[in-house]
Parts: structure tokens; sequence; C-alpha cells
């Protein structure tokens, strides 16, 4: 019979006949090798010929190990280990060439170890008990009820529950026990594979009948649940390609290519492609672009312009302008030859608390001379049309004098504010008086809000 002397990482355990002693070849040994080792060694000497009395086993057997490292170990102490009985042997070669914490390492993997999703249980349970096998004959072995405790913990929750619905606590035996959970683990199995072949033929008929096949619950969906919100973001959902007559407008009107919004700013237009924060437009109820609605765009353009040009006689008032309104961004000051002209603002005979001055009276006289005009005080603001989709830039006089608020018929339509009837009409007339009689009668009103430039 040939031997295997060369040192390998795993070593094996050869027994060819019960008659002759095993044959353990070279490598690192571990619990597993030592204990089949140990169980061809009590093969051979219960069925040796003649028998193997228990004073000469070890010395039987000693020969058995082909490593160099036990060899040596051997033949340095020989005679003292050819005294030791076979048990004790096997314990002491455990203590020589196994960690010393074999015992524990095992009993944490058995511990760690749990049943996995789509792994048989029969397979997992025996696999279970054969590591709790190497542990023979040590204080670390679990007995009958702490491994079902065990098993009761590191099976599933569907499986366990099974299990407890088929009576498996009333198992008087380990065997019984083992029986139950292999059932109920091979009923769930067998419902699992008829619901995946359900599935299966519905996901053929569907792919035969022609629907949408892009789906399947046992792969990866990679279809958009948000196409509606997401459309953007989708090459399927863009436009239809720009006709020449939509690339002539964007050229000659300042337009985007991505979002086709025309009259966009100079640094918006000259942004790279992918670097513009604008989307692309959505398919749906998307209109091309026309020379009417880029000619319509333009003159809301222009008349925007002149509305926020003009500049609007205030009426007249009692009390001095406040000059904290000011203070705002938004609030500008006219200060030209051509709005010097215009009266912002009268004012009739001052009391104690409109002196203009140090708090003190005049002593030349008992009047004080006061301002005949002021000089205008504009408000920008934005106010939301329901022709244009972007807020309209407006300027507003502040004239706390006026006993209403006005807005030119032009900006009104420029905007496109609904009018509403007023109760009762209203005459109003100029703050000047004139030859020509400048009465005019107010009979609409619109709504609308405004805003400051910077938000406020």
């Amino acid at each position: 019979m040939s031997t295997n002397t060369t040192n390998t990482s795993t070593p094996l355990v050869e027994h060819h006949s019960l008659h002759h002693a095993p044959i353990i070849t070279a490598g690192v040994l571990t619990p597993a090798i030592l204990l089949e080792f140990e169980d061809a060694c009590e093969d051979f000497i219960a069925n040796a010929k003649g028998g193997v009395n228990a004073d000469v086993q070890v010395t039987r057997i000693l020969p058995s190990f082909k490593d160099p490292i036990i060899r040596g170990w051997i033949a340095s102490d020989c005679l003292h280990l050819s005294t030791l009985k076979f048990n004790v042997f096997m314990k002491l070669l455990r203590s020589k060439f196994l960690s010393k914490q074999w015992e524990d390492e095992l009993l944490s993997k058995i511990l760690r170890d749990h049943l996995r999703p789509g792994q048989e249980f029969l397979t997992w349970a025996t696999s279970l008990q054969q590591q709790n096998c190497i542990l023979r004959n040590t204080p670390s072995q679990l007995d009958d009820k702490r491994m079902r405790e065990q098993i009761s913990i590191a099976v599933d929750m569907d499986l366990r529950i099974s299990a407890r619905e088929a009576n498996v606590n009333n198992a008087t035996s380990l065997r019984d026990f083992l029986e139950i959970y292999t059932l109920c683990d091979e009923k769930r199995r067998a419902a699992e594979k008829r619901t995946r072949s359900i599935i299966d033929e519905s996901y053929r008929r569907n792919k035969n009948a022609g629907k949408d096949n892009n789906y399947h619950p046992y792969r990866r969906d990679d279809r958009n649940s948000n196409s509606n919100n997401n459309a953007t973001t989708s090459t399927a959902s863009r436009p239809p390609k720009l006709t020449p007559l939509e690339i002539e407008i964007i050229k000659s009107r300042f337009g985007c290519f991505k979002c086709r919004k025309i009259y966009q700013s100079k640094d918006h237009i000259n942004t790279e492609a992918s670097k513009k924060t604008c989307e692309f437009p959505t398919k749906e109820n998307y209109r091309p672009l026309t020379w009417e609605y880029a000619d319509k765009i333009k003159a809301s353009r222009d008349a925007r312009k002149s509305s926020s040009s003009s500049k609007p006689i205030a009426s007249t008032s009692s009390n001095p302008p406040t000059s904290s309104s000011s203070s705002s961004s938004s609030i500008v000051e006219l200060d030209n030859s051509a709005d010097s002209d215009f009266i912002a603002s009268m004012f009739g005979p001052l009391s104690s608390s409109a002196v203009i001055g140090n708090g003190t009276f005049s002593t030349e006289g008992d009047s004080v001379c006061q301002p005949f005009k002021s000089k205008h005080f504009i408000w920008k603001c934005l106010i939301n049309g329901n022709i244009d989709e972007f807020p309209v830039k407006i300027s507003g006089l502040i004239d706390n004098g006026a006993h209403m608020v006005l807005i030119l018929p032009d900006t009104v339509k420029l905007l496109g504010l609904p009018s509403f009837s007023l109760p009762h009409p209203e005459q109003v007339d100029v703050a000047i008086s004139s030859s020509q009689s400048t009465k005019k009668i107010l009979s609409h009103f619109v709504k609308f809000k405004a805003t400051s430039l910077d938000g406020l």
C-alpha cells in the first residue's frame, strides 16, 4: 500500500482495510480530520485479526502519522506515548496540534449558523448535527434538548410558525422534531414552486399577447413608475425634432434650443447644453413655435417696457409723503429735469406737527413756508398675469394722498386681468384744476397681487 508523504494544507485519512491501521497524510490537523481518524482507529481496533490489546493500541497506530512535525513529536516521546490509553492519547494529540479555543470557536460557529433563504431545511440541519458531532466527548457538545432549541431559533419565522401549528413541541425525540420541521419546509417549498410557476405562466402569456413585458417579478424592474412626473428626464417623452421654422425663430428671437423658450438672456443662450439648468419641454401638449406666437411675445415685451417707463401725475394730499418708504430697494427717487416738472404732491397749511426744521416756529412771521412740490417715489414691483407665464415688471407711484389705487387700462390688457363692475361708478378728477373738463367715470376694477423685486 502506497502512502502520500507530501505536505498538503488539508490532510487525508486513508483506511483501505479494517485489518490494518489507518493512515493520516501530512498537513494541518483540524477537529474534523482528527474525529475521522479516531473513528477509523476504533474500527481497526475492533476488527483487527486477533484483536488489539489496550496496552498496545497506541503503539499500533503511531506509525499512521505521516506529517514530519507529528512524527518528530512522537519520536521525542515515544516511550511515554506508548504507555497511554487510546482515548488519553487522542486528547493529548488534540491539545498539542489544535487551537486552544477550538471548542469555543466550533460552538460559536454552530450558534451563528442560520437557515438561509432558499436552503433546504434537512440539508442545513444535517450539517449542523455533523458539526456538533465533532465536539463529541467535550463539555461544549449540544445535547438533544439544546439542539432542538438552537434549531428553533435559527430557522425563519414562517417555518417556525408552521412547525408550531404542527405541534412540533410535542415531539418526544430529536428525530421526530426534525421530521416535523422537514415536512413543513417541504410544504412551503412546494407552495413557493406553484406560485413561481403561476407567475411565469402569466408572464409568458403577456409576452405572447404582445403586451408590455418589461416587468418580471424575479427580475430587476427598470421601468419608471413616475413617468408622468419625470417626463422631462426621459428621452421618449421629449418633443419632436425642431422644424426649420422653429430653428429660425429660436435663432432670430434669442431662444434656447433646449427649453425652446424665446427671448432668453445671453448667458443662458451661450451656456453649454449639458450645464443648463432648464429642462426639455414635455411631449404632451407640446405646441410648435410659430411666428404668430413670437410676435405676440415681442408685443407683450414692448408693452411692458413702455408701461414701466410711464410717469403718472399724483393726486393731491393734505399730508406730506413719508420718507420711510425710500428705504426699500424697490423704491427709487426720480431726480432729473423731466421729472421735476411733474407735481408729485401739494400741501395745505401746516400745523405744529408738520413744521419743517428744528421743531420751533420762526420769529419773522406767523406762518412757515413749505415746499410747493416734491419728487416722485416709484415702486418697481412684479405682478402675475394670465397671458405670460412669467411675472410682469410694473412701476407704481407711491402717493398716500390718493383715496384709491388706479391702474392703466393698457396695463390691465397687458396682464390679461379680468375686470369686475363696481357696485357704484366713481367720478374722479385731477388735482390741478384747468379750463377743460378732466372728470372721468370709473366703472370697473381688477384684482391683482404685487410683490417687490427683492421678494418682500
